[in-house]
């Protein structure tokens, strides 16, 4: 399995990585799996009644995220 992140800050923006895949043995079946989220802050949009100042995004194929209750 392979896992790694990056975190690219410059002087308005910072960007954010992460991302896995590998081979998940679950019982007797082995299958891919593949996780990647990114994220980019800063000034990126003004418009007249709005300012966008951040995006997120994720994917994953054959993997879950457990969230807290």
């Amino acid at each position: 399995m392979y896992q790694g992140g990056v975190v690219l800050g410059l002087e308005d923006y910072m960007f954010i990585g992460a991302g896995m895949y590998g081979k998940v043995a679950s019982g007797s079946a082995t299958f891919m799996s593949m996780f990647a989220f990114a994220e980019l802050d800063g000034p990126l949009l003004t418009l007249e009644f709005a300012e966008i100042s951040g995006v997120k995004g994720g994917r994953g194929y054959n993997s879950r995220v457990k969230l807290p209750n």
